[in-house]
């Protein structure tokens, strides 16, 4: 098991998309096919074999057949061998420490399907589908296509470096083309790639070996899922390859979405949610309310640790020692305002905070929201 010191590199005030530049812009294009509005898609395969995005690197997701946007078509290009511990950057949540021997696992679910496999529009309990995504080093396994509606989206992680799954819908009009200019544009381009997507959520940061799950009500449209949490060499896994293309059709049938815990609000720059939250299973709708999009990712802290340690973390104006004193627990990733989503835990007691690492979008090269004092304590008991 490694400790605090052996993760590696962490985030604390990096930006959202260091190093990453052109590369971005080459596996969107290669990922979605290039050129096609998003008001206009192109038909799902017929087939619903799953999808594997390219992990190597930007490139090998051309191996994609041409013009594909809900690709079913294995793509079978050999992920490289991970030789480096995981910080999340932008996006992702902070939390880069591993599980300790009994601590819980965000979520208590598990993959449904062998591994290398998925599903997507499964019906299970209350009429909401099931979507199994598998995240390794460094790309997805899921199908290319699934109905819209309530979506219990479960991630397991399967890699050595911790993932998550940001789900972005391209905003209508917006072509592969336009996003990939603009991702490949590196830093001073983020203010346009942020008008030309929707934060749709997705499962939060979770550890190798580890799952995690949300609920998502899935509209109509072309999806991405990307990993941005970065590694010791500060590129984030989107460049590598951590990036496919998911096409959501119409829903079938209206599912009324499950009852819930509590109500957990986030706006500029906090979160409004009990103090206490139950331990073993539990359900919060999360909501944001803030001008900007923001994630709710939460963290264990370790013994010997405070919520305090945190906040001074996150505030320091430079790098500190280490990695942040966080255990990651999963999560729901970036809303934009307006939108919901629900996340699942299964926790055991302790001392944990709520966190948001996004960057701040009122300027060029934000600082995260967590250095901004988006950080909030809380108990399970």
């Amino acid at each position: 098991m490694r400790t605090l010191e052996e993760v590696g590199t962490r985030l604390h005030r990096r930006h959202f998309l260091m190093g990453a530049s052109a590369a971005v812009g080459s596996a969107i294009l290669a990922a979605c096919g290039g050129g096609t509005a998003t008001d206009t898609p192109k038909a799902p395969a017929p087939t619903t074999a799953p999808t594997t995005a390219a992990p190597t690197s930007a490139a090998a997701a051309a191996t994609r057949p041409a013009g594909s946007v809900a690709a079913s078509a294995i793509v079978t290009t050999a992920p490289a061998a991970s030789t480096t511990a995981s910080s999340a950057t932008a996006i992702g949540s902070a939390a880069v420490v591993t599980r300790p021997a009994g601590s819980a696992v965000a979520s208590s679910v598990s993959a449904t399907t062998a591994s290398g496999s998925a599903v997507a529009g499964t019906t299970g309990s209350g009429g909401i589908q099931t979507m199994v995504i598998e995240a390794f080093d460094f790309g997805y396994k899921t199908l290319g296509s699934t109905p819209g509606g309530q979506t219990r989206v479960q991630m397991k992680n399967t890699g050595k470096e911790i993932h998550h799954g940001q789900f972005m819908l391209l905003n209508t009009g917006v072509t592969p083309d336009q996003l990939g200019a603009a991702f490949a544009k590196g830093e001073q381009g983020l203010g346009e790639v942020f008008g030309l997507v929707t934060q749709a959520g997705g499962p939060g940061v979770t550890l190798p070996g580890s799952s995690t799950e949300v609920i998502l009500n899935l509209t109509e449209g072309q999806y991405l899922i990307a990993c941005f949490i970065a590694g010791a060499d500060h590129i984030p896994h989107l460049a590598k390859g951590m990036l496919m293309p998911l096409k959501v059709t119409a829903a079938p049938a209206a599912a009324a979405a499950p009852a819930v815990n509590d109500t957990i609000t986030m706006f500029d720059f906090n979160f409004t949610m009990p103090d206490t939250l139950p331990a073993g299973k539990s359900m919060y709708t999360v909501i944001n309310t803030g001008v900007q999009f923001h994630e709710f990712n939460i963290g264990q802290i370790p013994p010997g640790k405070t919520v305090d340690d945190v906040k001074a973390y996150y505030a320091a104006t430079t790098v500190p020692a280490g990695p942040p004193p966080l255990i990651p627990m999963g999560g729901m990733n970036a809303l934009t305002k307006g939108n919901t989503g629900i996340a699942v835990f299964d926790l055991t007691p302790g001392n944990y905070v709520a966190i948001c690492n996004v960057p701040d979008q009122s300027k060029p090269n934000g600082d995260s929201h967590a250095h901004l004092g988006m950080i909030k304590g809380f108990i399970v008991k």
